[in-house]
């Protein structure tokens, strides 16, 4: 998941990946997305993967959750992101992230993954998505 606020609101935007939504709908906690953000945002490729995972009622409410698919249109950064190997929505929704000016930098966020939590990736993958990402790759 992604977020920025929004000129000094506490409503922000964010952008999720699969992960996110489909665990909280199947705990029955989706609508803490809507009570936390003002837009959640999703990539096709996420909305793919849930239409795969959800073959219940969780497509149809995506909407009344203010769910919103967004098509990526930097073709280039979303192919650069995907070819490092990662899940197709992770690489669309970092690429909208990205796009929509959501996170200025994925490095602090990728090296903080690395530092304060068990997330792995190896550090050509680090070095890749940085690089793809148009992103200092000085560590």
């Amino acid at each position: 998941m992604t977020l920025k606020r929004l000129n000094g609101t506490n409503k922000m935007i964010v952008v999720s990946d699969t992960s996110c939504i489909s665990n909280l709908y199947q705990i029955g906690q989706l609508s803490l997305l809507t009570k936390l953000f003002r837009e959640i945002l999703i990539p096709p490729s996420v909305f793919n993967e849930l239409a795969i995972f959800h073959t219940d009622n969780l497509l149809k409410e995506l909407g009344s959750f203010n769910i919103e698919i967004h098509n990526v249109n930097n073709n280039n950064l979303k192919n650069q992101i995907a070819a490092s190997g990662i899940d197709a929505g992770e690489a669309e929704a970092i690429a909208l992230s990205k796009e929509k000016k959501l996170v200025d930098s994925v490095k602090p966020l990728f090296n903080s993954l690395r530092n304060n939590t068990k997330f792995y990736f190896s550090n050509s993958l680090y070095l890749f998505l940085l690089k793809a990402g148009g992103e200092n790759t000085d560590t």
